[in-house]
């Protein structure tokens, strides 16, 4: 068997070997984390982990988030369910684990309401890539398990402090109300990305063509009316969470695109 080819890296201080298998692993490692790739996503860790902390990494793709969390001393619980992402995110850990301060628990499942088994499609590039997504938008799919907020809760015990990240791909519009109880459970920030963008392009390959933007637009104020205890990062304006968040969610030109939220008590 041939050698892992590796590469040394260091991401705001910290310092990581992670495994060099495709160009997009060079690329993502080598040139796109260094260079501010997520970087409100970073901030958001170093703001809200500490030694002890308890941080959620629902969507981990290669584990840039779980290992940067774990060497701060978290305790990390990280979800993927991309089979090739899941597998590469796994080197990482391994080749990172005895010097991180932090744990990293990684499991290929993905987060749902109920305990069942999903299909999960790669991104328009296929598996690996980021784009990942219980939704259809590609023919190559796999099937993986989920966790639930219950099962969670229970690996949760003994924690003192909590933070989430959640990136799903659109999933968040199916489990918006078990994320939102799972932050309210633990009473911690969450950083969540939401993909009303993503959301569109797969509903408009499910269906006849319609009013796609309109349902998209209500599901997505549906959706952050679930966190309605929490108060929204993100703006320093006077806005309403609906007009916050009808801005976020719009080009200036008026097309849907995706955007990120930080929740907090």
């Amino acid at each position: 068997m041939a050698e892992l080819s590796t590469t040394d890296v260091q991401l705001r201080g910290a310092e990581f070997t992670c495994a060099m298998v495709t160009k997009l692993d060079r690329a993502f490692w080598t040139q796109w984390a260094p260079q501010g790739w997520e970087s409100d996503t970073f901030d958001f860790i170093e703001e809200t982990v500490a030694p002890g902390t308890l941080f959620l990494d629902f969507g981990a793709w290669l584990g840039p988030f779980s290992l940067f969390a774990a060497s701060k001393g978290a305790n990390v619980i990280a979800l993927e369910p991309d089979p090739v992402a899941y597998g590469r995110a796994a080197q990482n850990v391994a080749l990172n684990q005895d010097q991180l301060p932090g744990t990293i628990d990684l499991r290929q499942q993905a987060f749902d309401r109920e305990k069942k088994k999903v299909r999960i499609f790669g991104g328009k590039n296929g598996f690996g890539t980021s784009g990942s997504s219980l939704h259809l938008i590609n023919l190559a799919s796999t099937v993986v398990p989920t966790i639930t907020v219950d099962e969670i809760l229970v690996l949760s015990e003994g924690s003192d402090a909590a933070s989430i990240k959640v990136d799903i791909e659109s999933h968040e519009f199916h489990c918006a109300a078990d994320l939102a109880r799972l932050r309210r459970e633990l009473a911690c920030p969450m950083h969540i990305s939401i993909h009303p963008g993503l959301l569109r392009r797969s509903l408009s390959l499910s269906r006849l063509p319609g009013n796609i933007d309109a349902e998209v637009e209500d599901r997505t104020l549906e959706l952050i009316d679930q966190f309605s205890d929490a108060q929204i990062d993100g703006t320093n304006e006077a806005l309403s969470a609906a007009g916050l968040v009808r801005k976020l969610m719009r080009t200036p030109e008026g097309a849907l695109r995706d955007f990120t939220l930080v929740l907090r008590n």
